[in-house]
């Protein structure tokens, strides 16, 4: 089984093609989404929030002489109040020279609802099973508000 090193949040990743260097984009920890109604419609209890997000990745070979291939990695997303969001599994190598594989798995329009601390569990295969390697928690903060009326224009 390969081994976990780190995985981070961050908004954008991009990848030198030159030298394979990795820079991540805004890393987050915690968030705060600012929604503005219109001043003369009502306050929503629980607004959606899309979240866009990547989550990176490393990993490296359990045995450094020796090659991975098709393994995998899955993440679950959870809610403040426990409730699986979502679950995706990735399959990667380490064949010939790379000992690491550095991952990275888009989240387009998580539908986020609740303030509160989310979770990224990281899973990697172990025999038959899977067993939890991290816990990345993301602290979402949500704020509601009025926006300022439109003023008239003169005529």
């Amino acid at each position: 089984m390969a081994r976990h090193i780190w995985t981070v949040l961050c908004k954008d990743t991009i990848v030198d093609s030159t030298t394979g260097s990795l820079t991540m984009v805004e890393v987050f920890e915690e968030l705060t989404a600012q929604i503005l109604v219109p001043h003369d419609a009502p306050l929503p209890q629980q607004p959606p929030i899309p979240l866009s997000l990547k989550i990176v990745s490393l990993w490296e070979r359990s045995a450094l002489a020796v090659p991975e291939d098709k393994t995998s990695f899955r993440v679950r997303i959870y809610d403040p109040n426990g409730k699986e969001l979502s679950q995706n599994e990735v399959t990667y190598s380490m064949l010939g020279p790379h000992l690491r594989s550095r991952n990275i798995v888009s989240i387009q329009n998580m539908p986020a609802v609740l303030a509160g601390r989310y979770e990224f569990r990281i899973y990697g295969p172990k025999g038959a099973r899977w067993m939890e390697v991290a816990v990345v928690p993301l602290h979402l903060k949500i704020s509601v508000g009025k926006a300022d009326p439109i003023p008239a224009k003169p005529s």
